[in-house]
């Protein structure tokens, strides 16, 4: 036990769940999920954890409801508030309820349980042979080096403490403290991919090499590691060939044309990713489409989500109807009071006394205006910016940050900044300074809120 504990506390570690973290823990009923309560249960005292607990009915089986009684038994046991609700048809894609429409209604109902319980981070019991398999199904259906990397341990505010346990380890721990838990049938299920890979594939793998899943959870690491190495490398070559235009993007064609063709689609992607916001309805295909451009002198193509043109020495990429891009511009406020910013979104800057409970919520901020050098500066972020996040030693470039939470390339530039005295105090949604943050002798709190 003492092992998996400290797995499990090294993976919160580098996933920078700190101490006094609030953690909504996602549970199913199943052995993974349990075992992921169990686990960061123990370990709580020792990193001053606050748990809550969440389970949806999803309603796909008739025994989804004693599913969630038995984890909202766990949770009465523990101690820990507990949240549940229960999906309805309508709650699905196209009302039409299914294993992937399950996923995401459980996600949105985690989200909305996590702002509810104030919590920090919601907590997946994902395991070493889920990313096995995963990896396994991408590679299956054709997958780049992006599918390869398989299930991340942190992204945005989920973060996945057992992705380095295997099944095996799990079920030993349930057997050794004598835990209740359910099994889904679906698991076993081989009309889905994921049945048919967990049952036949991998056996036939680890028959060829006992390692197999051990070696399958490296390559997605390695995968991870490389895909954002690449990332940042097109993104760095981007904003040296790019410039914003009203309504999307110019990029100097010839040097598009010079980079490697692994580069230069990913540099395509980011680009396109700025001016729509999301690469949803485009293909490598459309990437490719793009890409013939810079050999033509004149030309135009028709994209889902806009257009792309050759004009002289610079391919343009624009959003349909040529809607223009937003740009955040520095700003200085030397006080309270309400300031709209150059994206559209305001900010407000309010005095509060007391001091309030701490809120979770992404878009505010609570600082202590004693430690703060006025005027404060709200601008985009800088390379080379840093910030001391709360809850953790030393300091962290914003750029890891970015990373680390999966914040997409195109939405980095608009991230609101707000610096104090040259140090970065709050990166609005992402992090707060530990240098402003409120202490048990403030006096008064200084909110910053992002509206739209």
């Amino acid at each position: 036990m003492a092992e998996l504990t400290s797995l499990v506390e090294k993976a919160l570690a580098r996933a920078g769940v700190g101490p006094g973290a609030r953690v909504l823990v996602a549970c199913s009923g199943g052995p993974d999920s349990v075992a992921l309560l169990d686990l960061l249960h123990l370990l709580a005292p020792k990193l001053e954890l606050i748990l809550n607990l969440a389970s949806l009915n999803h309603g796909l089986r008739p025994e989804a409801g004693q599913e969630v009684a038995l984890v909202e038994g766990l949770a009465r046991e523990r101690g820990l508030a507990f949240f549940t609700a229960t999906a309805r048809p309508a709650d699905f894609p196209r009302g039409r309820p299914s294993q992937e429409g399950a996923r995401l209604v459980r996600l949105r109902f985690l989200e909305r349980a996590r702002r509810e319980a104030g919590a920090d981070w919601i907590a997946l019991g994902h395991n070493a042979d889920d990313q096995a398999e995963t990896v396994l199904m991408r590679l299956i259906r054709g997958a780049g080096l992006k599918g390869l990397a398989g299930i991340p341990p942190v992204r945005g505010r989920l973060v996945r403490p057992l992705l380095s346990l295997t099944r095996s380890q799990i079920l030993d721990h349930l057997a050794r403290r004598g835990l209740p838990f359910v099994r889904d049938p679906s698991n076993e299920d081989r009309r889905y991919l994921r049945a048919r890979v967990r049952r036949d594939i991998l056996p036939l793998l680890r028959e060829a090499n006992p390692a197999a899943g051990a070696a399958l959870s490296r390559l997605a690491e390695v995968a991870r590691s490389e895909d954002g190495f690449l990332d940042e490398l097109a993104g760095e070559r981007l904003d040296s060939l790019a410039e914003a235009i009203p309504g999307g993007l110019s990029l100097d064609a010839a040097g598009l044309a010079g980079l490697s063709p692994a580069l230069a689609r990913r540099v395509v992607r980011q680009a396109l990713s700025r001016v729509r916001g999301d690469l949803r309805r485009l293909s490598l295909d459309h990437v490719d489409q793009i890409l013939t451009l810079t050999a033509k002198s004149s030309a135009r193509l028709s994209l889902p989500t806009g257009r792309a043109r050759r004009e002289g020495a610079r391919l343009i990429l624009s959003g349909r109807g040529g809607e223009p891009l937003s740009v955040l511009e520095p700003m200085e406020i030397s006080g309270p009071g309400l300031f709209e910013l150059s994206t559209g979104q305001g900010l407000e800057v309010s005095l509060v006394e007391p001091v309030p409970a701490l809120e979770a919520d992404p878009d505010q901020a609570l600082l202590d205006p004693a430690r703060l050098v006025w005027p404060l500066l709200i601008r985009p972020p800088r390379p080379g910016d840093r910030i001391k996040p709360l809850g953790l030693d030393g300091s962290k470039k914003l750029s890891d940050l970015f990373i680390d939470r999966k914040v997409p390339r195109g939405r980095r530039a608009l991230t609101p900044v707000v610096v104090s005295g040259g140090e970065v105090v709050w990166v609005a949604g992402q992090a707060l300074s530990r240098l402003a943050a409120l202490t048990p002798g403030s006096r008064s709190a200084l909110r910053l809120r992002l509206t739209t």
